[in-house]
């Protein structure tokens, strides 16, 4: 017994009816949450490794390629 494809599920339907028909609106959506998601993610992930290097230990080992200690 095989299944028949009609297209998209019923569910779905309304959504891609409204982004057929404000496709300019949803493309706007679209382009300012990715617009602000990749900025934020960029200045997280410095600021994840401005902490690490702060604190020394990992951020040491990795930018000078020795054990992560510290001396007095």
């Amino acid at each position: 017994m095989t299944a028949k494809s009609t297209g998209p599920d019923p569910s779905w339907q309304a959504l891609l009816e409204y982004i057929a028909a404000h496709w300019a609106v949803y493309l706007t959506q679209l382009v300012c949450f990715v617009g602000l998601a990749i900025p934020a993610m960029v200045v997280l992930a410095a600021v994840a490794v401005s902490l690490t290097v702060r604190r020394g230990g990992f951020g040491t080992a990795l930018a000078f390629g020795s054990p992560p200690t510290h001396s007095a």
